[in-house]
């Protein structure tokens, strides 16, 4: 497995492969990158399943 040293090094366009007990995996994409978030466009289902303050487990 490959490691960053942090996560402003995730390049917008990358993939995050996200997984939410319960739903199951999705894939979301990196639209922007900063010092204080990172933004991710995914699919609705996906995100009409997740609430504010829900936990998710993700990987690149």
């Amino acid at each position: 497995m490959k490691k960053i040293e942090s996560t402003r090094k995730i390049i917008i366009g990358s993939e995050i492969r996200i997984y939410r007990k319960g739903f199951g995996y999705s894939k979301l994409t990196v639209i922007e990158n900063n010092d204080y978030y990172i933004a991710a466009l995914s699919d609705d289902d996906f995100f009409n399943y997740v609430r504010d303050g829900n936990t998710v487990e993700e990987h690149l």
